[in-house]
């Protein structure tokens, strides 16, 4: 049995390679797009677990009485396309986000946790929402009582690393 010398395959050999460059090149952008979704999930996940932190110690400076305090460092940030524009804390007492804590995404998405069970007021230093426009930042967290009524005063410091 011997070889035959076989031309024709070494003149396709460019075109195959033609046609296996271009599938590659195709399947790229889709590859991309599953990581990019795989990134937002896992951050929406991180996001998630930031929040249940800060409703979490808010509830124990609540839970330990008046003058009980905590500093906690939030880390929203992020490489991948979604990120936080903004983080609302608490509320004036009465209002509807008086106990929560409000993530506004750039995707237009809000993450919402409460604190419910226990019940907690969180508001800033005069009684009202407080609104924070870094990813990254210290939350400095007190109990007191205002206007007769338990609150957990939330003050925010820059981020040092």
């Amino acid at each position: 049995m011997s070889l035959r010398p076989d031309d024709a395959g070494l003149e396709s050999l460019p075109l195959r390679l033609m046609i296996v460059a271009v599938v590659a090149g195709l399947s790229i952008a889709p590859a991309a797009d599953a990581l990019e979704a795989l990134e937002d999930r896992s951050f929406l996940h991180r996001c998630d677990v930031e929040l249940l932190r800060l409703i979490s110690a808010s509830q124990a400076v609540a839970m330990e009485g008046v003058g009980s305090n905590r500093t906690l460092g939030i880390d929203l940030a992020t490489e991948g396309r979604l990120h936080v524009d903004r983080v609302a804390i608490g509320d004036a007492w009465g209002d509807p986000y008086m106990t929560s804590v409000v993530l506004d995404m750039s995707s237009g998405r809000r993450v919402i946790h409460s604190a419910s069970e226990p019940f907690v007021w969180l508001a800033s230093g005069d009684l009202d929402q407080l609104l924070v426009s870094s990813d990254r930042f210290w939350m400095l967290m007190a109990c007191d009582v205002r206007d007769g009524r338990h609150v957990v005063v939330c003050e925010v410091a820059p981020w040092t690393s």
